[in-house]
């Protein structure tokens, strides 16, 4: 009997005011959160700076050395264009219509010159080819001579060279040939023949 009763006591936990409580202790939660969502990116992050990329600055300032260079080049070629643009050349293969008469006026005072020089020296005649161009002004003075091709006689090529010369001054070049050119280059293979004849019309 005492054995029954000390059973239930166990059991229910009555009798005798006794209370027997067995509780387990409360868990502690523990919260963990992920976050699957995306960094949202901020008008500062959309539209970061560009790097400038400019080129270099240039100093234009007229004290600058190297400008000053180049803009004394540049008006040197400016010169030297117009300089060209105001000269001419001419051929015996290509005399055109506004030279011929000053052409062939020119041709009579060189060849001229040339054999009563040769038959006032009574030497034998020297010969041969010089390819000779003779620059004339609008003045019709000589501004210069320039050998082209070589007889291979250094003798006659000065030769050449001087009878241009003292044949000067040559007529004014024409009005019309004057507003358009201030150097006319004649380019001519003057030949110099056995009998003392000089030919300027090859």
């Amino acid at each position: 009997m005492i054995s029954v009763i000390a059973h239930l006591v166990i059991i229910f936990g009555v009798g005798f005011g006794l209370t027997f409580s067995v509780s387990t202790p409360p868990m502690t939660a523990i919260e963990v959160v992920i976050s699957t969502q995306t960094p949202v990116k901020t008008s500062s992050d959309l539209f970061s700076p560009i790097p400038d990329v400019r080129s270099p600055t240039v100093d234009t300032r007229s004290d600058n050395p190297q400008i000053t260079q180049y803009r004394t080049q540049i008006a040197e070629i400016e010169a030297d264009v117009s300089r060209i643009s105001r000269e001419r050349f001419i051929t015996s293969h290509q005399t055109p219509d506004d030279l011929g008469e000053w052409m062939a006026r020119w041709r009579q005072a060189v060849e001229g010159l040339g054999q009563s020089q040769i038959h006032r020296n009574g030497s034998a005649p020297m010969t041969g080819d010089v390819l000779l161009m003779v620059s004339v002004g609008a003045s019709g003075a000589v501004r210069d001579t320039k050998i082209l091709a070589s007889s291979g006689n250094k003798q006659l090529d000065q030769f050449a060279q001087n009878i241009a010369i003292n044949a000067a001054p040559y007529d004014p070049l024409p009005g019309t040939v004057q507003s358009a050119t201030d150097t006319l280059h004649i380019t001519r293979t003057w030949r110099f023949e056995p009998s003392g004849t000089i030919l300027t019309g090859e």
